[in-house]
């Protein structure tokens, strides 16, 4: 496998949007979690820890890319539920789950918040270098299906 890009460090970050967080697993169809091509491993907190980053590093540059559509928009927190098949393309588009931190003055802008995360991550996928053994496990974990938080914030 290829090896993990480590993700920037506060001062190397460019100005622009950031990528907010990601949680593993929310959201997971359990039936899923048996399908034959299941592994039997099981993902330890650092296995996830590094999937997600990577999966972070290739995203951010597209979500760095963003400009909020208006006053208050760089508060606005979207969180959005992603499926990958096994090579790291996206199994479908991403789907926005909620959003967060926006108030009478900005929540005009949600709308348009969601639609730039989802072009974000969609332009920067397939993700590459996912360990195909953590694709799906039998205990329902992997990267597979992963929520990510995304603010689109100038100041970074």
């Amino acid at each position: 496998p290829e090896p993990a890009e480590r993700p920037p460090r506060p001062a190397e970050r460019r100005r622009g949007s950031r990528l907010a967080g990601i949680d593993d697993g929310i959201g997971q169809n359990p039936s899923r979690s048996t399908e034959r091509s299941a592994s039997a491993a099981t993902v330890t907190g650092a296995q996830r820890s590094s999937y997600t980053a990577l999966i972070g590093s290739q995203i951010r540059p597209c979500v760095d890319r963003q400009t909020p559509p208006g006053p208050g928009a760089e508060r606005i927190r979207t969180s959005l539920s992603l499926r990958f098949n096994a090579d790291g393309t996206l199994a479908g588009r991403p789907s926005v789950r909620r959003q967060t931190g926006y108030d009478d003055s900005s929540a005009r802008y949600r709308e348009r918040v969601g639609e730039l995360a989802v072009a974000s991550v969609m332009a920067c996928t397939p993700i590459r270098g996912l360990p195909a053994d953590l694709y799906r496990t039998r205990s329902g974990q992997g990267w597979h299906s992963v929520d990510v938080a995304i603010t689109i914030d100038p100041r970074g």
